[in-house]
């Protein structure tokens, strides 16, 4: 029985996306399944999908028309709770990838804690392949204030996360804002006391120059700025004080 739905959203990244897709498909927890959503990509990425298609079962196309990264994320969500049987959703993005045991690591911690989210580390790299020592595990039960202001950049990335399907039921990312992942994770964290933390970097975050993120300013990143005011409100209408004052 499929357990977890990996979505992975897909644009303009034929240079890495098999390297994604090997390390997802090469898992060691084998209960999965892998939504690639094609976000209307004008090079290759479409003939990269349906080679692996057409290798794995587990894995499912979905061809759509450009809408940006939040878009093509909920484009995923909703497939997921309309045609799985999945309990839980991870995001990765399509020019990162993951440990080996990346899926199995955060699916035994949230059983383990009966929790409704787990997180791991990350770790930033060039492209090089670079391997977690496997013998400083310490999975451990935080406080989500706590995880807030301790792990700032892991509690607001949507990748990283094992998630509750049924948390996305009712919550989507912003279609047309770049940040769209600082307008929503927090939210998530913030639904549960408890968060269930890997202290491993089982996930891989490439520093793609070529990225949104990282190209360069443009009017689109004054979204920024809005995500943050609406999360100091969220705060503080919600007596969050460590996190407000965070912010």
């Amino acid at each position: 029985m499929c357990k977890i739905s990996v979505i992975v959203p897909i644009y303009n990244v034929d240079k890495y996306l098999q390297r994604c897709i090997e390390s997802i498909i090469n898992q060691s927890f084998s209960k999965f399944e892998l939504i690639l959503v094609n976000d209307g990509a004008l090079d290759s990425c479409s003939i990269i999908c349906d080679d692996f298609l057409e290798s794995d079962m587990r894995i499912i196309t979905i061809n759509k028309k450009n809408g940006g990264l939040s878009d093509a994320r909920n484009y995923g969500i909703e497939w997921v709770l309309k045609n799985s049987e999945s309990e839980w959703i991870t995001f990765i993005d399509s020019d990162d990838w993951i440990h080996s045991r990346y899926l199995e690591k955060l699916y035994q911690t949230v059983n383990q804690f009966d929790c409704q989210i787990s997180v791991c580390g990350y770790q930033k790299t060039d492209g090089s392949i670079c391997e977690p020592s496997e013998g400083i595990n310490s999975a451990v039960l935080v406080n989500s204030e706590d995880f807030f202001c301790n792990h700032h950049i892991n509690a607001v990335i949507a990748w990283g996360k094992l998630y509750k399907k049924e948390i996305f039921k009712y919550l989507k990312y912003p279609v047309g804002k770049l940040h769209e992942d600082e307008f929503t994770t927090y939210k998530i964290i913030f639904q549960f006391d408890r968060i269930a933390f890997v202290d491993l970097p089982l996930y891989f975050y490439f520093q793609n120059k070529n990225s949104i993120i990282r190209s360069k300013w443009n009017p689109g990143r004054i979204a920024l700025l809005e995500a943050i005011e609406e999360s100091c409100f969220f705060f503080k209408s919600n007596k969050l004080i460590k996190a407000y004052r965070y912010s």
